[in-house]
């Protein structure tokens, strides 16, 4: 049986946060769901997660502690323009306000399909320098 993807989802709407984690838990994800950002940037500093869901404004302090962790944002309609540089930023994808839940979905899936090619990648490369004799890779 495959592991069920661990995503963070940070929003200080407590109502919103709700729907979130009810509407990404019944897609199949485990979600920790955090409307304090403190709380929520010492769970991600235990790790274990595999994408964050969040605002616009706590982005960069997400990138530092969670490291190549993917982070979706979701953003209101009228900070679209932060949502596209939080894209410059390191964020994967973005949403705005108000979406259809499955468009978020779909992008935390993405996100999460982006890692795991990324992961095999990286694995493929060590394996491939492992295998190579010496005198190849100083070549």
């Amino acid at each position: 049986m495959e592991r069920r993807a661990n995503v963070l989802v940070i929003d200080s709407d407590v109502m919103v946060l709700e729907a979130l984690r009810l509407e990404l838990g019944s897609n199949g994800l485990a979600i920790e769901a955090y409307a304090d950002v403190g709380e929520a940037l010492r769970a991600l500093a235990g790790g274990g997660f595999d994408a964050v869901v969040a605002g616009v404004g706590v982005l960069d302090r997400v990138r530092r502690q969670g490291g190549t962790v993917p982070v979706v944002l979701v953003a209101d309609g009228a900070s679209e323009a932060a949502a596209l540089d939080g894209l410059r930023r390191g964020a994967f994808d973005y949403v705005v306000r108000p979406f259809r839940a499955g468009k978020l979905v779909a992008r935390v899936r993405r996100a999460l399909e982006v890692r795991g090619l990324r992961e095999e990648v990286a694995r493929l490369r060590a394996a491939a320098r492992g295998a190579l004799p010496r005198e190849v890779e100083e070549g």
